[in-house]
């Protein structure tokens, strides 16, 4: 029976490691929670305004400022641009928050294993 002390006392140790870790991983999540929380309405205000400014500049493309065109169209390109730059960012955010997620899965599931055994 010694020889399953030394183990049980090492098990001990790999549990005690994997609740340390979870606890300075916890932070991170709430941290990647808030970033996610700050960026979605951002890029949810960058879609209301396109949806509010798109029909407003095809009545003035369609009205009687053609001289106007250029910089209408400019505009549009710099409401697309800035969609186009806030997607990839929520996207980042959303898959390294599944990751974190999954990853704290796993210690939880690991650290029950290792309570178990």
């Amino acid at each position: 029976m010694t020889g399953m002390g030394a183990s049980g006392e090492s098990w001990r140790k790999i549990q005690e490691d994997i609740r340390k870790l979870l606890n300075q991983m916890s932070p991170a999540a709430e941290q990647m929670r808030e970033l996610r929380e700050r960026v979605n309405p951002a890029a949810d205000q960058v879609r209301r305004l396109q949806e509010q400014i798109t029909p407003i500049l095809e009545q003035i493309r369609k009205s009687s400022f053609p001289n106007r065109q250029e910089e209408l169209e400019k505009l549009r390109e710099s409401v697309e641009q800035l969609r186009e730059e806030m997607t990839p960012i929520t996207g980042q955010i959303d898959a390294l928050n599944r990751q974190h997620d999954e990853l704290l899965k796993k210690l939880k599931e690991l650290e029950e294993r290792i309570g178990r055994a």
